[in-house]
């Protein structure tokens, strides 16, 4: 799972898509781009505040679909 801000200047999007393309292909794999996010969870430039919570659903949509056991409560 790559999530990505599309305001990134650090890391740019054509090294996260080219990242991603070399993944392997028979690994679950997804690239996911955080609209008007820059780079890291927080502070100037990172996650705007309501992608806090649209990080935590989309790892845990995607640890559902590819590693159901890692979410288990047991």
């Amino acid at each position: 799972l790559l999530l990505h801000g599309d305001q990134d200047d650090r890391i740019h999007l054509d090294e996260v898509q080219r990242l991603y393309e070399n993944l392997p292909d028979d690994i679950p794999k997804q690239l996911v781009l955080i609209e008007n996010a820059g780079h890291g969870l927080g502070g100037e430039g990172g996650v705007p505040e309501q992608g806090l919570e649209a990080y935590g659903q989309i790892l845990q949509d995607f640890l559902a679909a590819n590693a159901p056991a890692c979410l288990s409560s047991d």
